[in-house]
This record gives structure tokens, sequence and C-alpha cells, in this order.
């Protein structure tokens, strides 16, 4: 017998459930760094979300059980066809994406940058021309996001990025559930419009453009607390510490005092560097 497809309303609380539990097991993570000592804290600290990530999972999806959120609505993760568990392979994938995905995009942007940078044998206009291409993307990357977040929204079957790429969809194991609803649709179209008010309030900016030499190093800038990389866009959260332009908008807690913020609240530091 074929099971109804899962609800947006149900894949949407459950990621909620699934979220709330690896956050708990993050902070009992940063509990236990703290006793270490600050020095292990400060080292290990931006790591424990995605360990914490990884071990939820493999204790539950690589194991063939259902999450606590796919428990608590009732949903169980199936392939394309709507018949089958997903392959192993597809899952596995699925949840290094989660955990490391963008973490992988970005580093390839930045040695992208950096070999663009270093090749002698581009002309100074080509070299512009594509480290303004990789600040694009690297600046689109939260906008895609967000859009996909409205997508979802307004009626589609995935919450993450990487199960739609696995194609890993639910099903409702739940006798007699009703077919998807459109209890979510409301939140569609502000999201949707957040994310294009995002896009114009803060265009791509090309601060790290020398546009006399593009080889201009920014080794004395000192470095982003959230991504260890050069903070040449700096941004203030409300909490009074500074992040990079990318990292402040992509999460919604300071990676120094875990302090939750909203990430419209940020406020650009123009004109404004941070030295070494």
């Amino acid at each position: 017998m074929a099971l109804a497809i899962a609800s947006t309303a149900a894949i949407f609380r459950a990621a909620q459930k699934d979220e709330f539990f690896t956050g708990m097991l993050a902070s009992r993570c940063n509990d236990v760094l703290r006793l270490l000592g600050n020095r292990t804290w400060n080292k290990y600290s931006q790591h424990t979300a995605k360990a914490s990530q990884l071990l939820y999972s493999s204790l539950t999806t690589l194991k063939d059980f259902q999450t606590l959120g796919e428990e608590y609505t009732g949903i169980v993760q199936v392939d394309d066809t709507y018949m089958k568990i997903p392959l192993k392979l597809y899952q596995i994938i699925s949840i290094l994406l989660g955990a490391f995905g963008e973490t992988i995009v970005q580093k390839t942007l930045k040695n992208l940058k950096g070999k663009v940078s270093q090749n002698d044998n581009m002309l100074p206009d080509a070299k512009r021309a594509c480290m303004k291409l990789l600040l694009i993307i690297q600046w689109a990357i939260p906008i895609v996001k967000e859009l996909h977040r409205a997508w979802f929204y307004l009626g589609g079957q995935h919450y993450n990025i990487e199960k739609r790429l696995m194609a890993i969809n639910y099903v409702s194991s739940v006798p007699g559930a009703s077919p998807p609803s459109g209890l979510l649709r409301p939140l569609g179209i502000p999201t949707l419009f957040r994310a294009i008010l995002n896009a114009v309030n803060s265009p791509p900016t090309f601060d790290e453009i020398d546009t006399k030499d593009v080889k201009a190093s920014v080794s004395d800038v000192a470095a982003c607390s959230g991504c260890l990389e050069p903070n040449v866009t700096p941004c203030a959260l409300p909490c009074g510490h500074i992040l990079c332009n990318q990292c402040a908008r992509s999460s919604n807690v300071c990676f120094l005092c875990r302090a939750p913020y909203f990430p419209r609240r940020t406020v650009p530091l123009q004109n404004f560097s941070l030295k070494l």
C-alpha cells in the first residue's frame, strides 16, 4: 500500500525538532569543552555544531532509525519513487553535505581566489573579472538558501538543499494522513521578499579587489572569528562582537559569546578595518 506524501508542515516540524536536539547536543559538547579550559574551548567550539549533527545523524538515519523529529511527526525518508528507503550512499552524502557542504564551497572559492590572484599569466582585467565572479558566488550563497526556504514554504518537499540534491523525500507513516497542505504558504511570500530585500540592501562588495593590483595582500587584516579568514567586510553584531559580513548573515548565533541575534540587525562597518 502506497503511503501518503508527507505534508510540508510535518517536514518543517520534524526539521525544527531535529535542529533543537542537535543544538542541545552541541551545547552539552561546549559545556564539556569549557571544563577542559578556555584555550580548548576557543579551539574546538566552532566545530561542535557540525560534530553534533554528524553524531545525531549517525545514531539515527545511518542506523535505519527515524530521527526524533521524524518520529514525532510520523514521517519516513524515501527515494524519488516514494516506495523505497533511500540508498545508504545517498543518505551519507546528504549528511556530509548538510554538515560540511557550505564549508567546502567557501574553501573552494577561497582557493580559487588565491589561485586567480597569484596567476601571473592572466591579464589584470581578467583577474578582476574572475575575482568579481567568485565574490558574487560567495555573496549569493545565503540568498540562494533563503530562496530555497521560500520555495519549501510555498509547497516544496525539501526543507534542506542537501536532501533535494540526493532526491530524498518523505512519506507519512500515520494511517489516514492527509495529503500535503498549504499551511506554510503564508510564510513563503515574506521569506521570498526578505531574500530579495537582503539582496538589494546588501549587494556584493568588492573590497578584496585592489583596482590597481588584484594581488594586493590582506594578510595584515585580522581574521574573522567565524571563518578564520581575513575580515575585509567587518560587520557588528548586537552583542558587540565583529564578524565578516558572510558569517554574520549565514548564522543567528555569535561564534564568540553564543548570543542569538537576527541577521538583519547586524551593521556593516564601512571604511573600517581590523588590523593585526
